[in-house]
């Protein structure tokens, strides 16, 4: 290939040898008073259903 082309994406896609994942952990993204809770330095006793 000259230098001056770039390379098609399936080429570099074909000329890959590893890959990369990205795990989502969160099921909502929006605040809960748990995590509002959590940012400010609370911490939950998970044993204590009342926490």
């Amino acid at each position: 290939m000259p230098q001056n082309e770039q390379p098609s994406f399936a080429e570099l896609l074909a000329s890959t040898d590893r890959s990369a994942v990205h795990l989502e952990t969160r099921d909502v993204y929006g605040d809960s008073k748990w995590f509002t809770a959590w940012r400010q330095g609370h911490r939950t006793a998970w044993g204590d259903q009342e926490s």
